[in-house]
């Protein structure tokens, strides 16, 4: 018998890497401005990497609206860390 919950349902993998994305560029964002101590612009960058990996990777798949969204968001944490370089 198994002990697994049938009222799970195998995500769609543009949903799930969609929100892998979003969290790693919001992870990125926290990195760059943490609320105590400095910024952790090697992490934000790791972030902003592996985001940037799997967005290239799914971008054929999303909506538009999404791409496009996604892709800003990118966009904006990038530079983010490049003027924090200095």
């Amino acid at each position: 018998m198994s002990t697994a919950p049938d009222a799970l349902a195998t995500p769609s993998i543009d949903a799930l890497l969609g929100e892998m994305i979003a969290t790693l560029a919001l992870a990125a964002n926290a990195y760059l401005d943490p609320k105590d101590g400095p910024s952790d612009l090697e992490a934000a960058a790791l972030a902003c990497d592996v985001a940037g990996l799997a967005f290239e990777r799914i971008a054929p798949r999303l909506r538009p609206e999404e791409r496009t969204g996604l892709a800003g968001l990118l966009t904006q944490i990038r530079l983010s860390i490049v003027k924090k370089r200095g």
